[in-house]
């Protein structure tokens, strides 16, 4: 196998390079910090995020101990679905996607979450049934009361 052939980055690497922008995120830490726990270039965080560079295990050890998980936690990545087009791990990773993550996790009662998403699902059928959302927003504005 040629050289080139061994370094090229792998779907698994995305998947890598996806779970640490995500902790990263979840955990309010800036690319510059991590790059700093890390000896390296905050450039070069933004290369092992957005997968332009694969991350030596050495360095991805380096990584896992600056954002308090244990380096095993990348591996699970692997089994995530491939189905999600780029849209899911997208939001995941902006900070309302970490906001509602970390909100929702936090709810004690199994019972609750899933009326939550029952909620957020009739939201979306009834947005997607409904006309455009300019329309919806006139029809908003004539219907509010005064107080609001």
């Amino acid at each position: 196998m040629r050289r080139t052939d061994m370094s090229r980055v792998s779907d698994f690497d995305h998947l890598i390079a996806l779970r640490i922008r995500q902790r990263r995120v979840l955990i309010g830490m800036s690319q510059t910090g991590l790059a700093r726990a890390v000896g390296v270039t905050f450039q070069q965080i933004q290369k092992y995020e957005s997968g332009k560079n694969r991350v030596s295990v050495g360095r991805l050890q380096q990584i896992a101990v600056a954002l308090g998980l244990p380096v095993s936690d990348f591996f699970d990545a692997a089994s995530w679905p491939k189905s999600f087009g780029g849209s899911l791990e997208s939001f995941v990773t902006t900070r309302e996607g970490v906001e509602l993550t970390t909100a929702f996790m936090h709810l004690a009662s199994r019972q609750i979450r899933y009326r939550i998403i029952r909620l957020i699902v009739a939201i979306t059928d009834s947005q997607a049934e409904a006309p455009s959302s300019a329309h919806a927003a006139d029809r908003y504005q004539k219907s509010k009361p005064e107080s609001l």
